[in-house]
Order: C-alpha cells, then structure tokens, then sequence
C-alpha cells in the first residue's frame, strides 16, 4: 500500500472571511484548488496566498461547478468543500490515515456535517449528521447537475468516516432566509423540470410534515430556541418549495 495524493477541490464567491480557514484545514492534500465564480473581494488573493491553484470561471450551478473543479484537478482522488466548510481535527487525521493506506477498499467515503447557528454546533434535528460523501476516487462518480441539493453519486457503497466537517453556516438570520427565496426557487423549477405537480393545499401539509421531522422526530427540541428556529425555516423553506411548484 502507497500514499495517494489528493486534490482538495473549493468553490468560491466572495468569501473572503472564510476561505482561509478552509484551505488551512486541507493543508495536508497534495494540491488545493479553488473555482472562484469572479469574486469582487480578497478571496482569490487570499486563496493564492496559501498555495492554492486558483481558476476563475462563470457560475455554472452548484453540481456543474463543483463537478468542473473535480475535472480540472491534478488527482483522481478528490476532497470537495464549500468556501464556508473546515475539516474538524478528527477528520483530517481520518482523512490523512485512510490516504497513507492507497484508500484500498473504497471508492469514496461519506462524513457527517455540524453546523453552526447562532453561535452553537446543532447536533439534532433535520440538520446533523447530515452525512454526505466528499471524498472519492473521480473515476467511479461525480456530483450530480442538480439545480439545487447537488451530491456525489458513486459506482459502489462509499465507506463512512466519524469526524465532521464543520459547517460555519449562514452569517444571520437574513442571510439564511435570502437562501430559502434562492433554494426554493431552484428547488420548484427542479422538480418541474422531472415531472413533478402539486397543488397549493399541499403546500401546508408538507411544511407541517417537515415541522414535526426535524423538531420532534429528530428530536430538534433539544437544541433549544435554535431548533425551534431552524424547524420553523425548515417547514417555511418546505412550503415555499410547493408553493411555487403549484404555480408552474
């Protein structure tokens, strides 16, 4: 068994505040490259300041992007961020173990992911754990072209990892709900797109149905106010989603 190299792949826009910390926390790959959708602030120079490749190209959609940077890595093995996403400490040694070993036996491997919000790590509800795979041998999948909710489909079952990647999050309240106007319009024009319908009563039905999974079955009470809050975005993310559905 040798070492594999790794390609830590990032897109980018404007995130000047937070890409240092997520390049930091990949410093261990063998080649860090960052996709930067014509950032208007620091955010290419700060990612070139820490040995990053940088590449600047038009906003494609999140699956399209992300799957361009997989593409024009240097390695087969790729490890996919968001700019506003670090590896815990955990999951960099996991990470740098299975890679010491030639990640023999696997195509990919999947990880949780805690968020952050309102200054506390959610561990509960419809947000955690959150697992996804991130890290994978390019020749057995890629990201889907999903408009919206874009994720790695492999050839084989990927392997699980323990350690998060830390999800910094929304930066306020307002930042988190301009997302959901955003996310749903994209949602809606997706579903439509594969055939789906709905009418404006399903639209409170769903939303409740999402209400009571993350705060009650998923036990998102236990997160205080925030969990509160988050089933509330939650559910008016859901609604939003049908609601625009049934107007196409």
């Amino acid at each position: 068994m040798m070492r594999s190299p790794l390609s830590a792949c990032i897109i980018t826009h404007n995130e000047e505040d937070r890409i240092a910390q997520c390049i930091r926390s990949v410093s261990f790959c063998d080649e860090i490259l960052v996709i930067d959708s014509h950032s208007t602030d620091a955010t290419r120079d700060i990612a070139r300041s820490l040995g990053a490749r940088v590449i600047e190209h038009d906003w494609l959609g999140y699956g399209k992007q992300k799957q361009l940077a997989v593409t024009s890595a240097t390695h087969q093995w790729v490890l996919c961020l968001d700019a506003d996403e670090h590896l815990s400490t955990d999951l960099q040694q996991e990470i740098q173990q299975v890679q010491e070993g030639g990640f023999v036996g696997s195509v990919g491997y999947s990880m949780p992911r805690l968020t952050k919000y309102a200054g506390r790590w959610i561990r509960h509800g419809s947000w955690y754990p959150d697992r996804a795979v991130r890290l994978f041998n390019r020749a057995h999948g890629g990201w889907t072209h999903a408009l919206v909710h874009e994720h790695v489909q492999l050839d084989a079952p990927a392997t699980p990892l323990h350690g998060n990647i830390l999800h910094e999050g929304y930066r306020s309240p307002e930042e988190h709900k301009n997302k959901i106007e955003d996310y749903t319009d994209l949602a809606s024009q997706e579903m439509h797109q594969r055939g789906r319908h709905a009418t404006s009563f399903q639209a409170p039905l769903h939303a409740l149905s999402a209400f009571i999974r993350s705060y009650v079955l998923r036990a998102g009470f236990l997160d205080g106010w925030r969990g509160w809050q988050i089933a509330c975005l939650g559910a008016s993310y859901t609604y939003k989603k049908y609601r625009k559905l049934s107007k196409l």
